[in-house]
């Protein structure tokens, strides 16, 4: 089996916006059936809001995420950067299984790290709950509905 080349870079809105779009649009709008509406928010050009996206060896966009300060959504004074929301993490059908959502994840948590955070969490879909526990995320509380299908909290200590 050959190994597919990748690499992962972060940044802000500005940079990474054209990736993450492609990825984001396709994976959740397309396949999952999101509404555009729900995708897009305010918290994407937020200064506080950190982006990755994986490329392939020419430069194509595969698979993105990003995390989200509490204080960029209004929700904590601490502005030490104590916790923070990891969100839109998608890889394209293709790519999934070749460790890109690991790739990506660890590069969230390196990023939440950096900023100081304590603690992230994230909604999981119910099918990717096994995922995120290989990276140590513990689930909390009862399932609930986000975008038309069954999630549920998930946190990290850091």
């Amino acid at each position: 089996m050959e190994i597919a080349e990748y690499r992962v870079v972060g940044g802000d809105w500005p940079a990474l916006r054209a990736g993450a779009r492609v990825v984001r649009e396709r994976v959740f709008i397309g396949e999952k059936g999101i509404a555009p509406a729900l995708e897009w928010d305010e918290f994407d050009s937020d200064p506080l809001c950190r982006h990755v996206v994986a490329v392939d060896a020419a430069g194509n966009a595969i698979g993105t995420g990003r995390l989200l300060a509490d204080e960029a959504a209004g929700r904590g004074k601490d502005r030490s950067g104590g916790s923070g929301r990891m969100g839109r993490i998608a890889v394209l059908p293709a790519w999934r299984g070749q460790g890109v959502g690991g790739s990506l994840l660890r590069r969230l948590l390196e990023q939440a790290s950096q900023a100081g955070m304590r603690q992230v969490r994230l909604h999981a879909r119910a099918d990717a709950q096994a995922f995120y526990r290989r990276f140590g995320f513990v689930a909390e509380g009862e399932p609930f509905m986000e975008t038309g299908s069954p999630h549920v909290l998930m946190r990290r200590g850091l």
